[in-house]
């Protein structure tokens, strides 16, 4: 994954998080990670504890394909 794929998706559950006024916590309950793992996330740095299977619950939860969290730039 490049600096830039990680740089957006970042952004893009960042974004998420705020337009679906969800806590760090709860971010992490619905991926299946640990709340220091979506810290690192949401700050930019890629974890090995966000497997495929925990990008999968997230844009599952948010009803996206897995790719929008990636290509797209959420509102």
């Amino acid at each position: 994954m490049t600096n830039t794929e990680i740089k957006k998706l970042s952004e893009n559950i960042n974004r998420l998080k705020l337009k679906n006024k969800l806590t760090q916590k709860q971010l992490a309950q619905i991926s299946g990670v640990s709340v220091y793992a979506i810290k690192k996330l949401l700050s930019g740095q890629l974890t090995a504890a966000i497997s495929v299977t925990a990008l999968l619950r997230l844009a599952k939860h948010f009803k996206l394909h897995i790719s929008d969290l990636f290509n797209s730039e959420i509102k």
